[in-house]
């Protein structure tokens, strides 16, 4: 009859639902997510033999509705996700795969009797303590595993954005300092920016500055002066081919090819059979090796493993049990004496702990890796005929008598030690119950988890309307148009909120260092902007937003669902549409200087961001709570666009043989441009009611111009009263010769290179007009056309 353990009532209870006959073996505990104890018996032709108890009761149930095995069972263990391997006499050893809910039989031979089996997590696998009947040996059995059947292929998706804090290196310098360290070591890659006094500057490395990326030293090429301070921006997004691991597998790999692209940082591995997608979960399904990149499958034993023996080099009488130290990567093995056991097969090597000693017997010992690595060793002192505990350390490799029972006569057959948690206690079962012996250890540690996960963004788009493709095209202004990604978050999609932001890159490219500027103002408005999306479609607008230049559409955000990897639909993709408007005035961008064989996106800026004078883009995907993300880039060009409006028709009496007539009212100009631009005004000779066949005119060199505006100084070759030197002969309004004017990038219209609607209540040039009439000139109306021009 088996006992349970109640750790709330802290008594022992005996376990119901196996037969009163039945006499039970072994026991063990599986700590997956159910948790649950199994049982096995050694009564031959009983009908069950494996019993599956749950840990919320004391209820045990028969296992063989699961299948295999009915025959006569002596030692059980679970691997912790569910999966036994369990071994009886006469060589019977059954597997059992949770996941496929088999049985797997398996016979290394008739003459072998199973007595102990542990699970090693470091290596997962079985080690089996057996008993040769016909060569009176012990010998130690271990699996293999094989997890790849005939026509599997393994995929690797990765993933290298890493959320890594910016920094202030150093602020208010003293002046003349040149050497820093930076705190992210070792550096993936890092954006440097100088302020002095609210001017920031982007410095260039090599030009400006060196960075050592494995020790994080900048080291700047001229010291700094007083007050300047310098910021660091990370940006861990890395892009990396995803590759095919293995293809169509001949079954039984477990070693699978090294992954290219090393050291790895995060990878995310699927399984396809058939159509059949599967992510793998690491420590689960494989193990991954971050610096060399090799990938261990780990998945339980089923039809296509294997049993192996492994013969010892010195003899063992009556092996009973045995327990693998996953840390130490060695076992213990016990039966009249104490060995540690390492290796596989022929290689495996044996040390006498304690030899076999007249008075003493040993049958079973259980590890306890939590705390010292101590292990617990039970059995009996035959001339005291008492049950001990034995305690050994691998720092003291000796045994330490921890516990002698002086109440009963008894030998303790199995013992276990209590999961990691204070205290630390053995359970010893007895004939009629149980102990439990203290762990005298001062290391009661609890444990800490950090579920590592991320957003993953598996595309981004920048569309047209019909969701076409305009990245790396050039677009209309005064349009809508919509950003597009999609995305998964195994955490759940909600949780994320996502962030596009785009700006002009001003002539450089991704290697030359295009980001979004520092610190967006009113002197960047048309340059930058940000949108803010939540789950929920709510979209906010920054920079230039609210007023003018670029909104959200009126159309609202729309998300898909779509699953292009995953088809058992255990993973989410979702896609999401965000319209937005571009007004007349966004800085124009001709996608100058297209690189080559450049892709349409990428996680890594220095490859999607290679064509210059474009706008550059982002979106990034992050959970609002943990701050997770994930980031690509992409661009697309700006069309140019320019408007121009007049009124007023100046006029005014000017007699003959008179100077300075004013004319009436002032020609207004209201005029728009996303490009550097000029706005000029020319005139024909004036003719007597227009018409240019009668002679004598007023010659255009008689009529002046000037450009009331308070900007013009400097910015206009009429900032004074200036006379035309020809019919025909244009003056520049607003630029001087060979230097344009940069659009002020606020607002709509503009006025100059300082005056938009964006700031300022009324936008417009005024050109006032005066004639001097020679004193020849016949009386009559005198007229011409007057002709302004904006072009870039």
């Amino acid at each position: 009859m088996p006992y349970a353990f109640n750790g709330y009532t802290d008594k022992w209870m005996p376990v119901i639902g196996a037969p009163g006959t039945q006499i039970l073996t072994s026991a063990c505990w599986d700590s997956n997510g159910a948790g649950s104890f199994w049982f096995c018996g050694d009564k031959t032709g009983a009908t069950n033999t494996i019993y599956i108890m749950p840990r919320a009761g004391n209820n045990a149930v028969s296992a063989t509705g699961m299948g295999l095995p009915t025959s006569a069972m002596t030692a059980i263990e679970a691997d912790g996700m569910g999966n036994v391997l369990v071994g009886g006499t006469s060589g019977n050893i059954f597997a059992y795969n949770k996941a496929k809910d088999t049985w797997y039989p398996y016979a290394p031979g008739t003459y072998w009797n199973m007595r102990s089996i542990t699970f090693n997590t470091a290596d997962s696998r079985y080690y089996i303590a057996a008993y040769d009947t016909v060569g009176a040996k012990a010998g130690i059995f271990y699996t293999d595993i094989a997890p790849l059947v005939a026509g599997d292929s393994i995929y690797a998706y990765y993933n290298y954005s890493t959320a890594v804090a910016n920094e202030t290196v150093i602020t208010g310098a003293l002046g003349g300092e040149t050497t820093f360290s930076l705190a992210n070591t070792p550096v993936i890659d890092a954006t440097v920016y100088k302020d002095n006094a609210g001017t920031w500057t982007m410095l260039i490395e090599i030009t400006d500055y060196t960075l050592d990326l494995p020790t994080g030293i900048i080291t700047m090429n001229a010291p700094l002066v007083a007050g300047d301070s310098i910021y660091v921006y990370y940006n861990y997004s890395t892009a990396v081919a995803n590759e095919t691991v293995i293809f169509e597998a001949t079954g039984g790999e477990t070693e699978l090819p090294a992954l290219a692209n090393i050291p790895l940082i995060d990878a995310t591995v699927y399984m396809d059979h058939a159509g059949i997608w599967t992510m793998l979960v690491v420590s689960t399904d494989y193990t991954l090796d971050l610096p060399t990149g090799i990938i261990t499958m780990t998945t339980p034993l089923d039809g296509g493993s294997n049993v192996y023996f492994g013969t010892l080099p010195i003899s063992i009488p009556n092996l009973r049990s045995i327990d693998w130290n996953p840390a130490l990567n060695y076992g213990l093995a016990v039966g009249d004496g104490v060995y540690k056991i390492k290796g596989l097969s022929g290689s495996f090597e044996t040390t006498v702990i304690q030899p076999p000693t007249i008075g003493y017997t040993f049958y079973d010992v259980a590890w306890d890796t939590d705390g010292w690595n101590e292990a617990a060793i039970v059995g009996q002192n035959i001339t005291l005929a008492r049950g001990v505990y034995w305690r050994y350390y691998d720092t003291n490799p000796m045994l330490i008598e921890g516990w002698v029972d002086a109440a009963s006569p008894s030998s303790y057959l199995c013992g276990s030690i209590k999961p990691p948690s204070s205290p630390k206690i053995v359970f010893i079962p007895t004939g009629t119950g149980g102990i439990v012996a203290n762990i005298e250890t001062s290391d009661e540690s609890t444990r800490i988890t950090a579920n590592a996960v991320m957003p993953k963004l598996w595309w981004i788009g920048f569309n047209d309307t019909l969701l076409g493709s305009q990245m790396d095209t050039q677009v209309d202004v005064d349009a809508d148009h919509i950003f597009s990604f999609q995305y998964n978050y195994t955490l759940g999609w909600d949780l994320c909120a996502f962030e596009i932001q785009a700006w002009y890159d001003n002539g450089v490219d991704g290697t030359g260092g295009s980001a979004y500027p520092a610190v967006p103002d009113d002197s960047t408005r048309n340059l930058a902007f940000t949108i803010l999306c939540d789950s929920t479609g709510a979209t906010s607008v920054f920079y230039p937003a609210p007023d003018l230049e670029v909104t959200t559409a009126p159309a609202t955000p729309v998300l898909h669902w779509a699953n292009p990897v995953d088809l058992s639909g255990a993973q989410d993709h979702y896609r999401f549409y965000i319209p937005v408007w571009f007004g007349n005035q966004l800085r124009m961008a001709d996608y100058g200087g297209v690189g080559a064989n450049g892709p349409d996106y990428s996680s890594n800026p220095t490859v999607a961001l290679n064509d210059v004078d474009s706008w550059d883009f982002s979106v990034r995907v992050f959970d609002t709570t943990s701050g997770g993300f994930n980031i690509s880039y992409g661009e697309f060009g700006i069309k140019e666009t320019i408007s121009i409006a007049v009124t007023g028709n100046p006029t005014g009496n000017a007699p003959p043989g008179s100077n300075d007539n004013v004319m009436g009212p002032v020609s207004t100009i209201v005029y728009s441009a996303n490009n550097d631009y000029y706005v000029d005004v020319e005139i024909p000779d004036l003719h007597m009611n227009g018409d240019i066949l009668i002679a004598n005119p007023i010659p255009a060199t008689s009529v002046s111009v000037q450009n009331l505006h308070t900007n013009a100084t400097g910015n206009s070759d009429i900032a004074a009263r200036t006379f035309f030197i020809g019919p025909a002969a244009p003056l520049l309004v607003w630029g001087t010769v060979g230097v344009p004017i940069a659009p002020d990038g606020n607002g709509t219209i503009s006025a100059g290179p300082l005056e938009t609607n964006f700031n300022s209540g009324t936008v417009y040039t005024e050109l006032e007009w005066l004639v001097n009439v020679p004193g020849a000139t016949a009386e009559g109306v005198y007229w011409g056309t007057i002709h302004i021009t904006i072009y870039t």
